[in-house]
């Protein structure tokens, strides 16, 4: 895709923006996070105050440290799916390209012509 189209279009300049952000957080997690996400020295079910932004959980943990950790796992498997997505769209194509050339107009429409692309069916070869 030509990134001069990507880049006219709003929502994908937005979208991309998005995606930008949360992978930016995610690679800085470590150093933007102001607690260990699995620390549990903080006072139980605390609501935000300026030491913990978005309070503390039942067991003592900073919510704001778990978000941002957080976005790690989350990005990894949004990009991991799209890849995987992409990589069986892929091959989906080419699968439904060799049966159009092997059964023709069948694979388009099996409804209207029931049998007529039978399992033995093989190209003809021109020899």
């Amino acid at each position: 895709m030509n990134v001069r189209a990507v880049l006219s279009n709003p929502r994908a300049v937005l979208g991309a923006s998005i995606l930008a952000f949360f992978i930016v957080i995610a690679l800085l997690a470590p150093v933007i996070s102001p607690y260990s996400p699995t620390d549990i020295n903080f006072p139980i079910g605390v609501g935000p105050s300026w030491k913990h932004w978005l309070g503390t959980t039942a067991g003592g943990q900073d919510i704001l440290s778990q978000l941002i950790w957080g976005t790690r796992a989350s990005v990894s498997v949004g990009l991991g799916t799209g890849a995987l997505i992409c990589h069986h769209h892929c091959h989906a194509c080419v699968l439904s390209e060799r049966l159009r050339a092997c059964c023709g107009a069948c694979v388009a429409k099996p409804a209207s012509r029931p049998g007529a692309c039978p399992a033995s069916h093989r190209p003809q070869s021109a020899g």
